[in-house]
């Protein structure tokens, strides 16, 4: 009975370290455009195969932010987002029906009147936390980038964002030039492409980037050094997707951009695949593990120390737990059938015979060894105590007691 609590906390321990952490993000069986799980034509489980085939290749999927997921500083993330993202939510354009109606009403009394330009419906509407917007809404980003993100590319990593739509310091722009041409020296097997899409990059990213590839004057594929590491953006997401992947040279484009020998994961948690992060891998990442197995280890010594007992137990030490229940009410009893004499004598009796036992004495000599522990002890059990000398008398026997069993107690 003495061990449950230690039983039970170790359960505990186990249950904490065994049970994965609370998921409530995770939707894998809903794949979208861009997803590396998606089998359909916009979908990019063409080129994860393609990538797992090589030699020595390592492919997975990201379920985690980039600052979460503690990435190899060599990796390479390919991040495609699709018309379906969740990597935020798009701002729903407002419109305001009642000015619309009070514009139709003036066009109708007067044609020529530019009362209608102050009632033009306003704006779409920014989704901003500090200006009010819906705490159940998303907020879009201020940044392409975050700080985790940032940091890990800085290391040497290499972020791809393959874009359909706007992105913080990243606008798209329609281009109709059909004719895609290459700008830097870099990946020299890629000299074509045929993307369908119209879209081209611009945006405060474009004043620190490099041009790769334009169409039109308008770039489509760009390059910013970051440290050791370097981000691209693409507008062209459909350049990656199952259905285009064998057209013009965009299989050397995927397999220069993952590079060689370099992990290669594909960012689903723009998707709606979240996996955070749980007790068991918290402590892999501090380096906690070995610590933690120390403790189960010496708690578990504890538990069976507790349980077995080394030698033969003394006859005078009652394990029981039901003693210790009956403590109080086996004083109380003592107090009303026993004088403060008689209890200091049956006390004092006790002592002799744990004497006897400790040192094996005969009946002359447990006489002598006792008045060597109790010098000057001299009480008549129907003796009359007076205030303070039980007390006193106790403090003496107690004592004694510790001095017998343990011999080096001052």
């Amino acid at each position: 009975m003495r061990a449950l609590p230690f039983l039970a906390a170790l359960c505990f321990l186990a249950l904490v370290l065994a049970l994965p952490a609370q998921d409530t993000g995770r939707r894998a069986s809903r794949f979208t455009v861009g997803s590396s799980y998606e089998t359909g034509p916009r979908g990019l489980s063409l080129a994860r195969a393609v990538l797992a085939a090589r030699p020595d290749a390592k492919v997975d999927a990201l379920v985690r932010p980039i600052g979460q997921a503690h990435l190899p500083p060599d990796a390479v993330v390919l991040r495609v987002l699709g018309v379906d993202s969740d990597f935020f939510a798009p701002a729903p354009a407002v419109t305001d029906h009642e000015g619309e109606d009070d514009q139709v009403g003036a066009d109708e009394d007067d044609a020529d009147e530019d009362d209608s330009d102050e009632k033009a419906a306003p704006g779409p509407v920014t989704l901003d936390r500090e200006q009010g917007a819906d705490a159940g809404v998303p907020a879009k980003p201020r940044t392409l980038l975050g700080a985790g993100d940032e940091r890990w590319i800085a290391s040497g990593g290499r972020l791809v964002i393959a874009t359909a739509f706007s992105l913080p310091e990243v606008d798209l722009r329609a281009t109709d030039a059909a004719v895609t041409r290459k700008h830097l020296p870099v990946l020299p097997t890629v000299r074509e492409l045929h993307p369908d899409s119209a879209m081209g990059l611009d945006g405060p990213l474009m004043h620190r980037a490099a041009v790769v590839f334009s169409r039109g004057g308008v770039p489509i594929a760009v390059r910013s050094a970051i440290g050791r590491g370097e981000l691209w953006v693409l507008s062209t997401p459909e350049l990656l997707d199952n259905a285009h992947l064998a057209k013009a040279d965009h299989l050397p484009l995927l397999t220069g951009l993952a590079g060689r020998g370099r992990p290669v994961f594909f960012d689903e948690s723009v998707h709606g695949v979240e996996d955070p992060v749980g007790p068991a891998e918290l402590l892999r990442r501090w380096g906690l593990g070995p610590s933690v197995v120390l403790a189960v280890v010496a708690l578990a010594l504890l538990v069976w120390r507790r349980r077995a007992t080394l030698g033969s137990p003394t006859p005078w030490q009652d394990r029981r737990t039901e003693s210790v229940d009956l403590l109080d009410s086996l004083s109380l009893l003592y107090l009303r059938a026993l004088r403060p004499a008689q209890a200091l004598a049956l006390h004092r009796e006790r002592l002799r015979q744990e004497l006897q036992w400790r040192e094996r004495l005969g009946p002359d000599r447990l006489e002598a060894r006792t008045g060597a522990v109790l010098p000057g002890w001299t009480l008549d059990p129907e003796e009359r105590l007076r205030p303070g000398e039980f007390a006193h008398r106790l403090h003496k026997l107690n004592d004694a007691f510790r001095r017998i069993r343990d011999p080096g107690h001052r």
